[in-house]
């Protein structure tokens, strides 16, 4: 049985992981198959054919890597995400695998070849690092691979900060906004979104009443849904990332890099140290 860290536990709350997750991939706005293509590059080079992703979101990278004939696995603490991720492989029979669990606690009898934690999904916190990096050590064979992204403390974009960063997408003929104000300490970015959702097309259906532009409206009233997230990033140097790897036996193999729109997602590739 897979216990969850109730230090963790709070984060199945958050919208994007359950009331959200239809639109989960959208609001990432991830280059999805191009990081998938830069993780598949890594994964082939280093003949590793038993996956498990760690925080696996929606599930996109361990679907795609079992339609290529891959062992692959999929970890999330969500269950609306993982039942999102189930349901996609089942349409598209990938032979994709999933399970609701903490990637603290995780284990498996079997090793695995590589494991991916992407999306900023690591801790924040040392001590939770270390921990995470203990038990994917655990969870990998001698040799095998951690692969994770973050971004470097080099790349803040300090104009953003303590301003209202407004971003909107639109899709199944829903409208959705996100409202983020963001401050820095440590090196940790704390973000506080407010999300809002627009079902249908907006329009009156009868002829404007002037009393209804007094009246309440509840939180969620069908048409337009409103949901309030905090999130946290931690930016970190390459020196802070080899220490953090070495603590847990790991040594950094190769760093590679993604463009996006105001930063560069960086994405490193620990090996884990032969036991003797």
């Amino acid at each position: 049985m897979i216990s969850l860290n109730p230090a963790r536990k709070r984060n199945t709350q958050r919208p994007l992981y359950n009331e959200l997750t239809d639109y989960y991939e959208i609001i990432e706005e991830r280059d999805w198959k191009r990081e998938f293509n830069l993780i598949n590059s890594i994964i082939q080079r280093n003949n590793c054919s038993r996956i498990i992703d760690l925080g696996c979101g929606s599930g996109y990278h361990v679907n795609e890597f079992a339609k290529k004939g891959l062992s692959a696995l999929g970890l999330d603490i969500s269950r609306n995400l993982i039942s999102f991720a189930r349901a996609r492989a089942k349409a598209q029979k990938s032979g994709a695998d999933y399970v609701v669990g903490n990637y603290y606690h995780f284990k498996s009898v079997r090793k695995f070849d590589a494991a991916l934690c992407l999306n900023w999904s690591i801790p924040v916190k040392n001590q939770e690092i270390k921990k995470f990096l203990d038990n994917s050590n655990r969870l990998i064979r001698n040799g095998g691979l951690l692969i994770f992204d973050y971004e470097r403390k080099s790349e803040i974009v300090h104009s953003d900060l303590n301003h209202m960063i407004i971003q909107q997408w639109e899709t199944k003929g829903q409208k959705i906004a996100r409202i983020s104000v963001g401050d820095l300490k440590s090196s940790i970015l704390r973000s506080q979104d407010v999300y809002v959702v627009f079902n249908g097309r907006a329009s009156f259906k009868n002829s404007p009443v002037e009393s209804r532009r007094y009246e309440r409206v509840s939180e969620n009233d069908g048409s337009i849904q409103t949901y309030i997230d905090h999130s946290f990033v931690r930016f970190f140097s390459r020196p802070e990332i080899r220490e953090m790897a070495f603590r847990s036996k790991f040594k950094v193999k190769e760093i590679r890099r993604l463009p996006r729109t105001k930063y560069t997602r960086e994405y490193v590739i620990l090996e884990k140290f032969a036991e003797a």
